[in-house]
């Protein structure tokens, strides 16, 4: 999709803006060819909604094994209320959800959002998180072995990685 707003930016902003554009195409096109890859192929649902804020890019498809796999592209036209001050340039958000078929396997949402404002202004952010699946005793059992057999190996305490792994 071509964004004629890069062009209002400075070259600094423009090549970072470009990079950005550059990487979600190219994170769009991978996540897609894997989710068909998984699910023997793909069908798409694509729509494209506009407001005073933003243009919303979203796609989504669904199968056997990933159910459901989305994604939204946001292209800002303004801040949002409550989201800033600044007169904003260009901005970009990006994000992932992904939702397995199986309980046993966790959903995925991943985001990413970079911003210009007209006084120079710049925003970077991002997310990923993963919220856990059905939670199998025995696996997590054998979890907290692995890392238990994995600090003592190296002399480490292993209680603060295992209250973020072992949940």
């Amino acid at each position: 999709m071509a964004d004629e707003r890069i062009e209002r930016l400075p070259d600094d902003q423009r090549q970072l803006a470009e990079r950005f554009s550059a990487f979600v195409e190219s994170m769009d096109d991978k996540y897609f060819s894997r989710v068909a890859s998984i699910n023997g192929g793909a069908d798409f649902e694509d729509r494209y909604i506009e407001n005073e804020y933003s243009d919303f890019d979203l796609r989504v498809t669904r199968g056997a094994v990933v159910e459901k796999a989305g994604r939204m592209r946001s292209f800002g036209h303004q801040s949002n209320p409550g989201r800033g001050e600044g007169v904003l340039t260009w901005g970009s958000f990006y994000s992932l959800d992904f939702h397995p078929k199986s309980p046993l396997v966790g959903m995925l949402h991943a985001t990413i959002v970079l911003q210009f404002f007209e006084d120079g202004e710049a925003t970077v952010g991002g997310w990923l998180g993963v919220m856990p699946g059905t939670r199998v005793e025995a696996d997590l059992a054998q979890l907290e072995a692995v890392t238990e057999a994995h600090f003592d190996a190296h002399g480490k305490d292993p209680s603060l990685y295992r209250r973020l792994v072992c949940k």
